[in-house]
């Protein structure tokens, strides 16, 4: 992994300068698709511009396989599966989706890293797709890591269907497989300073990698009283996992995500109230 890099930039993170010289090979192809009304998935594909078409209907059927299970676990959903296992106010051993075992055992990891109480209160067998709530009390929040199941879900769709070179963006979760035309996918982490610029950092994902940015914006932790503007978490466990460290740091606050990162995460960035970026493990100048 390689060091994180400081711009100003007036351009999106995102922005791209094609070469015309590639367009006989290997070109960029973006395409979007939502999964739900108010959640947009972003995708590049490097490959053969002759198969454009293919591409798009890929990452369509994969936004698709993305939205059925986003109706289906819907946290607010009292009539959705995880309602269906929550509402069991016992404890016991569940049949539930290989969906949600896969989900409830990377919230499982956090808390274990974290040695939070619930670590000890669940456990999984994804082999069975059975979940085993050992305290009628257990409380079970999905939403702090959905979307970043939903990003790995997503590309993991891509590679099945044949594209290695890919990275997704969705709503502060990102995905990078394989290589843009011009070299590694680059992950920008961003503190919008002012209206017409920001401050972003670009971070090269040389392996695989996920990476996911959570922080006053987002829904799931409104309510989460914080001094971090975000926190974004690299990991090359999937974008599950960082999505649920970077919300558990942030709820932790400054001094105690440093903490908890140094320990639970490869790389993560801080951006607190002031603005300023706070790399783990520190960069040297």
């Amino acid at each position: 992994m390689s060091r994180i890099v400081l711009f100003l930039l007036v351009l999106s993170p995102l922005s791209i300068i094609h070469s015309p010289a590639l367009a006989q090979e290997k070109v960029q192809m973006v395409f979007e698709e939502f999964v739900a009304p108010d959640l947009k998935a972003n995708l590049m594909i490097v490959g053969n511009p002759t198969l454009k078409k293919e591409a798009g209907e890929a990452f369509h059927r994969a936004t698709l396989h993305a939205r059925e299970i986003l109706d289906r676990l819907d946290p607010l959903d009292p009539a959705g599966e995880l309602a269906g296992l929550t509402n069991q106010k016992t404890n016991g051993t569940f049949n539930v989706s290989h969906d949600l075992a896969k989900i409830l055992q990377t919230t499982q990891d956090v808390a274990n890293k974290l040695r939070e109480p619930m670590a000890k209160k669940i456990s999984v067998d994804l082999e069975k797709n059975q979940v085993t709530l050992k305290s009628p009390e257990v409380i079970i929040n999905i939403e702090p890591v959905l979307k970043g199941y939903l990003a790995d879900v997503i590309v993991d769709d891509m590679v099945k269907a044949g594209w290695q070179d890919t990275f997704l963006e969705l709503q502060g979760i990102y995905v990078a497989k394989g290589q843009d035309f011009n070299g590694y996918w680059k992950i920008p982490v961003v503190d919008n300073t002012t209206a017409n610029a920001h401050r972003a950092f670009f971070y090269k994902a040389f392996h695989n990698v996920a990476a996911a940015t959570v922080g006053q914006q987002d829904r799931s932790l409104s309510q989460t009283d914080s001094d971090l503007k975000s926190v974004t978490v690299f990991t090359e466990e999937g974008a599950c996992k960082a999505q649920g460290l970077a919300a558990a740091a942030y709820a932790a606050g400054a001094t105690n995500a440093k903490k908890i990162l140094k320990v639970a995460a490869s790389r993560s960035v801080l951006v607190d109230q002031e603005g300023n970026f706070v790399q783990i493990p520190e960069e040297k100048k």
